[in-house]
């Protein structure tokens, strides 16, 4: 993830519709927060991000997933 001040990087489910919400963030970094990444889900009245400290997500390359069932979300770093 590139580490220059004033990038965002980011991986997002969003409606084929272009509706929102619903969203599920599964990964967003900020360039000020480079040890932190964020995921969410947004939805009618939601407002919970998790934060997981990370140590530099620009040192390498990293795979991120999601695995989603009707049981429950999963988040892969």
């Amino acid at each position: 993830l590139p580490a220059q001040q004033g990038a965002f990087s980011s991986f997002w489910l969003t409606p084929s519709d272009g509706s929102w919400p619903p969203e599920i963030d599964i990964i967003e970094v900020a360039a000020n927060d480079p040890y932190t990444i964020y995921s969410s889900i947004h939805y009618v009245n939601s407002g919970q991000t998790i934060g997981t400290p990370v140590g530099s997500m620009s040192d390498a390359f990293h795979t991120y997933g999601l695995s989603w069932t009707p049981d429950k979300i999963t988040w892969y770093f």
